[in-house]
Parts: structure tokens; C-alpha cells; sequence
């Protein structure tokens, strides 16, 4: 068997900062524009969820397939979180219906 030393890292040693993390992720090939990179506040949450997480793989490895989750995920995630917080912002007079009239005409 084998045995890789691969001196294990922690989240916030491979991406210690949000410019670190959105520079990669855009020479990662899988931004299509410089506008096209998760959010602040995105890298936010994952990093205070994951910054003491141990990564046992090389640094290379384990951007693989971080990009392929990012990739596949973050999207959906700030929409939904966009959505939810347009929805949150509705006020009574945005929402009421009262004094709208609704003509349901058929032909």
C-alpha cells in the first residue's frame, strides 16, 4: 500500500480570502465571464462553514472537485436566496388583490 503525504490543509489555507477564491474560480474553466463566480456572500457562508475543515487530498485534487460542486450548486443557491428574499420584501399593498378587478372574458 501506498502512502501519500499529502500535508493536509485547512479550507482557509487554500482560500484564505474571497479574491483568492473568485480568481480561481474563474481560471478554473468553468466561469463563462469575469461576472460569472459565486457571490460574497456565498463564499462567505461556505468559508465560515468550512474554514477549519481538513482537505486530505492535494490542493489540486480537492479544487476539482470543490469547482465541480460549486459548479453544479451555486447557481440554484442564489436564486433560490434572491427569490426568498424578494418574496420577503413584499409588502401588503404589493400583495393585496382587493382592489384589483380580474375580467375573465372566454370567446
Amino acid at each position: 500500500m501506498q502512502i501519500v503525504d499529502y500535508n493536509t490543509r485547512l479550507f482557509k489555507n487554500i482560500f484564505p480570502t474571497y479574491s483568492d477564491f473568485k480568481t480561481w474560480y474563474q481560471s478554473s474553466g468553468l466561469s463563462d465571464n469575469a461576472e460569472d463566480v459565486p457571490s460574497l456572500k456565498t463564499f462567505t457562508l461556505i468559508f465560515n462553514e468550512y474554514s477549519c475543515s481538513h482537505c486530505c487530498m492535494s490542493v489540486d485534487d480537492f479544487k476539482g472537485h470543490f469547482a465541480n460542486d460549486l459548479f453544479t450548486y451555486y447557481k440554484e443557491f442564489e436564486a433560490t436566496t434572491k427569490a426568498i428574499s424578494d418574496l420577503m420584501a413584499l409588502t401588503d399593498k404589493d400583495i393585496r388583490i382587493s382592489d384589483r378587478i380580474i375580467n375573465n372574458t372566454a370567446d
